[in-house]
């Protein structure tokens, strides 16, 4: 059960962290921007429904950006050659 005090910090964590959502989807921050944001807000309110759902956020912010990666990576041609060292597969 959360206390007065614990609920007025989650409910003022969870409408700047909209705001942030609403910068990042309309492209005026970047994810990078974003996580920052979202951290600094974490450790100015400590809100306890919100470090659960950021440790989720983060995952799914992980795989966004992986198969960001991905996508470059399968549209590169591949001529066959080592990079860095590496042999490509």
């Amino acid at each position: 059960m959360m206390t007065p005090e614990q609920f007025d910090r989650e409910k003022k964590y969870q409408a700047a962290l909209a705001i942030a959502r609403s910068l990042r989807d309309n492209g005026i921050i970047d994810d990078d921007d974003y996580a920052k944001t979202e951290a600094i807000l974490r450790e100015k309110f400590s809100p306890l429904l919100g470090a659960f759902i950021s440790e989720k956020l983060d995952i799914k912010r992980f795989l966004r950006k992986a198969s960001k990666e991905s996508l470059a990576i399968e549209n590169l041609s591949y001529s066959g050659e080592h990079l860095d060292g590496c042999a490509c597969v």
